[in-house]
Protein backbone atom coordinates (compact mmCIF):
# COMPACT_ATOMS: atom_id res chain seq x y z
CA UNK A 1 0.00 0.00 0.00
CA UNK A 2 1.12 3.58 -0.52
CA UNK A 3 2.66 5.18 2.42
CA UNK A 4 0.98 8.82 3.14
CA UNK A 5 -2.77 10.31 3.74
CA UNK A 6 -5.57 9.34 4.91
CA UNK A 7 -8.47 11.26 3.39
CA UNK A 8 -8.52 10.25 -0.08
CA UNK A 9 -10.79 9.58 -3.04
CA UNK A 10 -12.23 7.43 -4.76
CA UNK A 11 -9.75 7.15 -7.56
CA UNK A 12 -6.72 7.94 -5.99
CA UNK A 13 -7.97 4.10 -3.95
CA UNK A 14 -8.42 2.80 -6.83
CA UNK A 15 -5.03 3.39 -7.98
CA UNK A 16 -3.49 2.39 -4.92
CA UNK A 17 -5.04 -1.10 -5.28
CA UNK A 18 -3.92 -1.16 -8.98
CA UNK A 19 -0.05 -0.54 -8.25
CA UNK A 20 0.00 -2.76 -5.18
CA UNK A 21 3.41 -4.59 -5.64
CA UNK A 22 4.54 -2.59 -7.92
CA UNK A 23 5.79 0.47 -6.42
CA UNK A 24 8.97 1.63 -4.91
CA UNK A 25 11.30 0.56 -8.60
CA UNK A 26 10.65 3.91 -10.02
CA UNK A 27 7.94 3.43 -12.75
CA UNK A 28 6.15 5.72 -14.36
CA UNK A 29 2.71 5.55 -14.20
CA UNK A 30 0.84 6.94 -17.23
CA UNK A 31 -2.44 8.64 -16.23
CA UNK A 32 -5.48 10.25 -17.58
CA UNK A 33 -7.74 13.51 -15.82
CA UNK A 34 -10.13 10.58 -13.88
CA UNK A 35 -7.55 9.80 -11.95
CA UNK A 36 -4.50 12.26 -11.68
CA UNK A 37 -4.36 14.17 -8.86
CA UNK A 38 -1.48 16.50 -7.06
CA UNK A 39 -1.86 14.30 -4.05
CA UNK A 40 -1.73 11.10 -5.44
CA UNK A 41 1.05 11.93 -7.64
CA UNK A 42 2.57 12.56 -3.93
CA UNK A 43 1.76 9.44 -2.14
CA UNK A 44 3.55 7.79 -5.21
CA UNK A 45 6.17 9.88 -5.14
CA UNK A 46 7.13 8.60 -1.44
CA UNK A 47 7.15 5.13 -2.73
CA UNK A 48 9.85 5.90 -5.69
CA UNK A 49 7.34 6.01 -8.07
CA UNK A 50 6.41 8.48 -10.82
CA UNK A 51 3.54 10.19 -12.42
CA UNK A 52 2.58 11.66 -16.06
CA UNK A 53 -0.79 12.91 -17.20
CA UNK A 54 -3.18 14.89 -17.55
CA UNK A 55 -5.03 16.64 -15.12
CA UNK A 56 -8.55 17.80 -14.34
CA UNK A 57 -8.72 21.67 -14.23
CA UNK A 58 -10.90 21.59 -10.69
CA UNK A 59 -9.48 18.75 -9.15
CA UNK A 60 -8.42 19.42 -5.22
CA UNK A 61 -5.05 21.06 -4.60
CA UNK A 62 -4.21 22.23 -8.05
CA UNK A 63 -1.99 25.43 -8.14
CA UNK A 64 -4.60 28.07 -9.22
CA UNK A 65 -1.92 30.31 -10.60
CA UNK A 66 -1.21 27.80 -13.38
CA UNK A 67 -5.03 27.10 -13.29
CA UNK A 68 -6.22 30.72 -13.93
CA UNK A 69 -3.15 31.49 -15.96
CA UNK A 70 -4.27 33.32 -19.32
CA UNK A 71 -1.95 31.98 -22.30
CA UNK A 72 -1.26 32.66 -25.92
CA UNK A 73 -1.47 29.54 -28.18
CA UNK A 74 1.88 27.46 -27.69
CA UNK A 75 3.25 29.37 -24.64
CA UNK A 76 3.25 26.72 -21.83
CA UNK A 77 3.29 27.56 -18.09
CA UNK A 78 4.10 25.38 -15.18
CA UNK A 79 4.84 25.20 -11.13
CA UNK A 80 6.40 22.98 -8.90
CA UNK A 81 5.61 22.33 -5.18
CA UNK A 82 7.77 21.45 -2.41
CA UNK A 83 7.19 17.53 -2.75
CA UNK A 84 8.47 17.94 -6.32
CA UNK A 85 5.67 17.64 -8.28
CA UNK A 86 4.90 20.01 -11.36
CA UNK A 87 1.85 20.53 -13.03
CA UNK A 88 1.71 22.41 -16.37
CA UNK A 89 -0.79 24.49 -18.48
CA UNK A 90 -0.21 24.16 -22.42
CA UNK A 91 -2.72 26.09 -25.02
CA UNK A 92 -3.07 24.32 -27.63
CA UNK A 93 -6.71 24.69 -29.26
CA UNK A 94 -7.66 24.44 -26.09
CA UNK A 95 -5.75 24.56 -22.72
CA UNK A 96 -3.93 21.50 -21.56
CA UNK A 97 -3.57 20.55 -18.31
CA UNK A 98 -0.94 17.88 -17.04
CA UNK A 99 1.17 17.00 -14.11
CA UNK A 100 4.64 15.11 -13.94
CA UNK A 101 6.71 14.05 -10.99
CA UNK A 102 9.46 12.30 -13.20
CA UNK A 103 13.06 14.41 -12.93
CA UNK A 104 13.43 13.77 -16.60
CA UNK A 105 9.81 15.18 -17.93
CA UNK A 106 9.79 18.33 -15.21
CA UNK A 107 13.73 19.03 -16.52
CA UNK A 108 12.51 19.52 -19.86
CA UNK A 109 9.63 22.06 -18.81
CA UNK A 110 12.54 23.82 -16.73
CA UNK A 111 13.99 24.32 -19.92
CA UNK A 112 11.07 25.35 -22.07
CA UNK A 113 11.26 29.04 -23.18
CA UNK A 114 14.92 28.34 -24.53
CA UNK A 115 14.31 25.30 -26.51
CA UNK A 116 11.04 25.99 -27.72
CA UNK A 117 7.41 24.29 -27.77
CA UNK A 118 9.04 21.69 -29.93
CA UNK A 119 10.57 19.44 -26.86
CA UNK A 120 7.01 19.50 -25.20
CA UNK A 121 5.36 18.42 -27.86
CA UNK A 122 7.36 15.40 -27.39
CA UNK A 123 6.26 14.63 -24.18
CA UNK A 124 2.64 15.15 -24.76
CA UNK A 125 3.40 12.69 -27.66
CA UNK A 126 5.13 10.10 -25.59
CA UNK A 127 1.84 10.60 -22.91
CA UNK A 128 -0.25 9.91 -26.06
CA UNK A 129 1.73 7.03 -26.89
CA UNK A 130 1.75 5.02 -23.58
CA UNK A 131 -1.72 5.83 -23.66
CA UNK A 132 -2.79 4.25 -26.90
CA UNK A 133 -3.06 0.80 -25.75
CA UNK A 134 -5.76 1.44 -23.34
CA UNK A 135 -7.45 3.44 -25.53
CA UNK A 136 -7.74 0.92 -28.02
CA UNK A 137 -8.56 -1.71 -25.93
CA UNK A 138 -11.53 0.05 -24.25
CA UNK A 139 -12.20 1.69 -27.86
CA UNK A 140 -12.58 -2.08 -29.45
CA UNK A 141 -14.94 -3.40 -25.77
CA UNK A 142 -17.09 -0.34 -25.93
CA UNK A 143 -17.46 -0.63 -29.69
CA UNK A 144 -18.62 -4.56 -29.65
CA UNK A 145 -19.93 -5.01 -26.05
CA UNK A 146 -21.50 -8.44 -25.04
CA UNK A 147 -23.34 -6.71 -22.03
CA UNK A 148 -27.46 -6.36 -22.24
CA UNK A 149 -29.09 -4.27 -20.35
CA UNK A 150 -31.06 -6.40 -18.76
CA UNK A 151 -28.15 -8.02 -17.34
CA UNK A 152 -28.13 -7.85 -13.56
CA UNK A 153 -24.36 -5.82 -12.70
CA UNK A 154 -22.28 -8.23 -11.62
CA UNK A 155 -23.46 -10.49 -14.45
CA UNK A 156 -21.97 -7.29 -16.46
CA UNK A 157 -18.41 -6.83 -14.49
CA UNK A 158 -17.61 -10.27 -15.39
CA UNK A 159 -18.29 -10.42 -18.87
CA UNK A 160 -17.13 -6.88 -19.79
CA UNK A 161 -13.69 -6.97 -17.77
CA UNK A 162 -13.08 -10.78 -17.55
CA UNK A 163 -14.45 -11.69 -20.73
CA UNK A 164 -13.91 -8.25 -22.92
CA UNK A 165 -10.36 -8.01 -21.90
CA UNK A 166 -9.43 -11.41 -22.64
CA UNK A 167 -10.93 -11.34 -26.60
CA UNK A 168 -9.42 -7.98 -27.08
CA UNK A 169 -5.61 -9.96 -25.93
CA UNK A 170 -6.67 -12.80 -27.84
CA UNK A 171 -7.58 -10.60 -30.96
CA UNK A 172 -3.61 -8.78 -30.38
CA UNK A 173 -1.93 -12.07 -30.16
CA UNK A 174 -3.77 -13.93 -32.67
CA UNK A 175 -2.85 -11.09 -35.28
CA UNK A 176 1.05 -10.25 -34.25
CA UNK A 177 1.91 -13.95 -33.77
CA UNK A 178 -0.36 -16.68 -34.35
CA UNK A 179 -1.62 -16.03 -37.68
CA UNK A 180 -0.49 -16.24 -41.40
CA UNK A 181 -3.61 -14.16 -42.21
CA UNK A 182 -4.38 -11.17 -39.98
CA UNK A 183 -7.48 -10.02 -39.27
CA UNK A 184 -7.40 -6.48 -39.05
CA UNK A 185 -11.59 -6.36 -38.11
CA UNK A 186 -12.14 -6.83 -34.31
CA UNK A 187 -15.74 -7.69 -35.30
CA UNK A 188 -14.57 -10.20 -37.22
CA UNK A 189 -13.00 -12.25 -34.78
CA UNK A 190 -14.99 -11.92 -31.84
CA UNK A 191 -18.20 -12.67 -33.19
CA UNK A 192 -17.48 -16.56 -33.35
CA UNK A 193 -15.08 -16.35 -30.13
CA UNK A 194 -17.57 -15.23 -27.58
CA UNK A 195 -19.36 -18.16 -26.00
CA UNK A 196 -22.84 -18.67 -26.78
CA UNK A 197 -23.58 -19.32 -23.36
CA UNK A 198 -23.95 -15.74 -22.70
CA UNK A 199 -27.33 -15.84 -24.62
CA UNK A 200 -28.83 -17.40 -21.51
CA UNK A 201 -28.20 -14.07 -19.55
Amino acid sequence: MLQGTSAISYTHQVVQTLMAGLLDEGRTLYTDNHYSSVMLAEDLLKNKTYVFGTLQQNRRGNPQDVCMKKLKKEEVFSMENSSGVRVMKWQDKRPILMIASNPDIKDTVVSLRKRGIEQEVKHVLEYIKAKKGVDVSDQKMAYYTTLRRSMKWYKKVAIEILLGTCIVNSWVIFNNFGARRKMSIFHTFSTPVVPSRIRQY
